[in-house]
């Protein structure tokens, strides 16, 4: 028994199909070999290759096996057992059906393993060796199928050597350490995957040029891993959060420009208004490209080929979302069909989405004139919008992987998909540019950042929208002024603007910048030592700022302080320019201890005000308009913290939705969040962030894995994630406004077991 069971758990990658490609296969590069055909164990390109058609043949089970274990599906009229089993955590046996299969995701590892023991890394052409590259990638395609196995089965056998031989494999299976959560980063770490971040960095990425699927022509690198965040993933999963966000940080710092980066707003187009029971588009544009056709999006992914001569055809993912794909000629044809629909989409989605606020604004040069909210997120229009199908049933499908033809659909137009075409999408994503923000958010609001964690959400992570702090900035926004009496006489000091400052009797100050300072005899000046100005107050600069150094009021004696009007003012600055206002000066001053909440540096920087241009860079504006800057009074701080506290509050109360949302005003005044528990912020931060992900992300093979996950974060907070996560499997076909109670109460009473969260490795 034992040596069966280790053969089903390894399969061997002796056969010939794994160690060469065919001419018509879709993953043959279109270059030339840079190494003899007779250095096989020396040039790896082929083995590398047959390891990229590994993962290519596990990528639809990974967003199958996730999907269907999720909050955001439920279960279609043609639901086959299989995937029942899967969605009513019926633990199916390994090898039940096709969803449950380990050794596939031990193929990879032995496939990796085999490359890792006998590639020559020490070829050298043009004083390069070559072959580290390529050795950087398998560490991280190994990485990135570890994950996957620790994901799906919580624990599983951590194999570093290559296994040819049932004798080697019982050898493999009586060694082999236990790989968790808890110790999934350390054991990559010391197993070569930091040597392989320092090697990408250095070296970069494989590129094997193009390759054509049959229908479309793409660079070979988006099929491969970026090491980094491979990496800061295995960290946030020990829940490692410093080292997480930085290699999160690291990918941002070193790869994109913000300008290309950050900006959502592009993609940010297809939303709708709600009229009654009919959809209507506000405005049409590329939200649907950024999904289906846009690689820029996506970082890494998985390639489908058009037709069986070119490779791997993988159609799995449609069909099980609810649409007939057929291969015909160089392309396939894709229709909506009532007999495929396996996974819809679950009322818990739709009604997240159209529980969000959609925001829009109306500016008069600086003035906002109007502001609207309208009711839902455009995703849901976008990623899950309603299908008219054949056989007459109105239903809503999971398009992301089968997109309507709108791109023609004019402003205002009626939603109707009946007479529009839906197309295939070939690329199956395994990182794209929001999942990776979303993590970064997620680490540093874990790490006791709740505030910037939530503006990556709301305005967007690029230099232009993190405050400056201090008198500097509230001038040039406001030309406040700070007026320094004579307690004495009752009369006027001085009137302070910054950065200059105008001393005198006269409270009429003639410009806001650039005052000269002028000294009088009555005036008590507050120096460096050396002659120069200082600021009054806390201050951290927007730029160095050399001339004007910061002066703490504790370096000011309490009787002159005494004297001050609006010391309140100096105390409690904003920022100039309407991005993250709601950043405090305590939490801004925390941030310059870390180097992976530096963003002073040209690449997080896009050169124009953000406040003047009305631009939304936050990941939440793809979905709900203008949520960035100073004007959005739908989607802020404390308004979404408190919310959330309230959800929290009434999940453990068993409270009505009114009495939610009756008790969530009591939490926040205005822009001021009443709630002062860091602990219960940073868990409201975090559920703010969970929503994001569902909103942004879902369907593509990351809500399971990402709810346990932030589970075992809130379980180590102290609040009890285990409750919380079987809470929210168990609503999945409930709404977000029905009562917290309102369960599937058997579902949440077997989810409750941590032990059914997983699947069984083989007996």
């Amino acid at each position: 028994m034992k040596r069966k069971s280790i053969i089903s758990l390894f399969t061997l990658v002796l056969s010939a199909c794994m160690l060469t490609t065919s001419c018509e296969d879709m993953l043959t590069p279109d270059m030339d070999r840079y190494a003899t055909d007779d250095k096989f164990g020396a040039d790896s390109i082929y083995s590398a290759l047959g390891i990229l058609r590994s993962i290519q043949n596990v990528a639809e089970r990974t967003v199958i096996l996730d999907a269907s274990r999720s909050d955001m599906v439920t279960s279609g009229t043609y639901t086959t057992d299989s995937i029942n089993d899967l969605m009513n955590f019926n633990n199916p046996a390994d090898g039940s059906s096709v969803w449950c299969n380990v050794a596939d995701y031990y193929h990879i590892v032995n496939s990796c393993n085999f490359y890792l023991a006998n590639v020559d890394t020490t070829i050298t052409e043009n004083n390069v060796k070559i072959m580290q590259r390529e050795w950087a990638q398998v560490q991280a395609m190994r990485a990135w199928a570890y994950i996957q196995l620790v994901r799906n089965y919580g624990e599983v056998p951590f194999v570093t050597t290559p296994v040819g031989s049932t004798d080697e494999a019982d050898a493999a299976m009586m060694t082999a350490v236990k790989m968790n959560a808890s110790n999934i980063a350390s054991l990559l770490v010391e197993n070569g995957l930091e040597r392989a971040y320092q090697l990408q960095r250095l070296m970069g990425i494989p590129n094997y040029g193009s390759f054509n699927n049959g229908t479309q022509t793409y660079s070979s690198t988006k099929n491969f891993f970026p090491v980094e965040i491979v990496l800061a993933d295995a960290y946030l999963m020990s829940d490692d959060y410093a080292n997480a966000a930085q290699y999160y940080y690291n990918y941002f710092n070193l790869t994109y420009n913000s300008d290309k980066f950050f900006n959502n707003r592009t993609y940010n187009a297809d939303v709708y208004r709600k009229m009654g029971d009919d959809e209507k588009f506000v405005s049409s544009g590329s939200l649907l490209s950024a999904f289906k056709y846009g690689l820029s999006d996506y970082i890494t992914a998985a390639t489908s080929a058009s037709t069986n001569s070119k490779g791997t055809v993988l159609t799995q993912i449609q069909n099980m979302y609810g649409f007939k794909t057929t291969v015909s000629g160089t392309s396939i044809q894709t229709d909506a069909n009532e007999q495929y629909m396996q996974l819809i989409p679950s009322e818990q989605y739709v009604s997240l989405n159209k529980a969000q606020r959609y925001n829009i604004f109306e500016m008069d040069g600086e003035i906002a004139k109007m502001e609207e909210a309208i009711g839902g997120d455009g995703r849901l229009v976008g990623y899950a919008p309603k299908e008219n199908l054949k056989s007459g049933l109105q239903t809503r499908l999971v398009n992301k992987f089968a997109p309507t033809g709108w791109d023609n659909i004019t402003e205002y137009s009626s939603f109707n998909f009946g007479t529009y075409s839906h197309s295939f999408n070939y690329q199956i994503p395994l990182y794209r540019i929001p999942v990776v923000l979303l993590r970064y958010a997620e680490a540093v609001n874990r790490l006791g950042f709740p505030q910037l964690a939530f503006g990556i959400l709301k305005d967007g992570l690029c230099y232009e929208t993190l405050p400056s702090y201090g008198t500097h900035d509230l001038v040039r926004e406001q030309t406040k002024y700070v007026k320094v009496m004579d307690a004495a006489v009752d009369t006027l000091i001085r009137i302070d603007t910054i950065p200059g400052i105008q001393v005198g009797k006269d409270a009429t100050v003639g410009t806001t910048e650039g005052v000269a300072y002028v000294s009088d005899s009555t005036t008590v000046v507050y120096d460096n030592g050396e002659g120069s100005v200082r600021y009054i107050g806390d201050f951290i600069p927007a730029a160095p700022c050399d001339s004007f150094p910061g002066l703490s009021l504790a370096d000011i004696p309490e009787d002159i302080q005494a004297t001050w009007y609006n010391v309140d003012y100096l105390l409690n600055p904003t920022a100039y320019n309407g991005g993250m206002y709601y950043v405090t000066l305590d939490e801004a001053k925390r941030m310059t201890g870390y180097p992976f909440l530096d963003f002073t540096g040209a690449k997080w920087q896009i050169g124009q005000d953000i406040r003047e241009n009305s631009m939304s860079f936050g990941v939440h504006s793809r979905g709900c308009g203008a949520t960035g800057g100073i004007y959005d009074t739908v989607y802020t701080y404390a308004r979404q913290v408190a919310e959330k506290i309230a959800e929290e509050y009434a999940r453990t109360n068993n409270l009505s939705y009114a009495d939610q949302q009756a008790y969530a005003k009591t939490l926040y005044n205005g822009d001021e969040l009443l709630v002062t528990d860091k602990e219960a912020i940073q868990n409201a931060v975090e559920n703010i962030i969970v929503d994001e992900l569902a909103l942004e992300t879902a369907f593509e093979g990351n809500r399971y894995g990402d709810l346990i996950r932030i589970a075992e974060h809130k379980n180590k907070a102290g609040f009890n994630g285990t409750d919380w996560f079987a809470w929210k499997i168990a609503r999945r076909n409930k709404s977000v406004t029905d009562p917290a109670a309102d369960v599937d109460a058997a579902l949440k009473a077997k989810l409750l077991d941590k032990t059914n969260w997983y699947l069984s490795l083989p007996k």
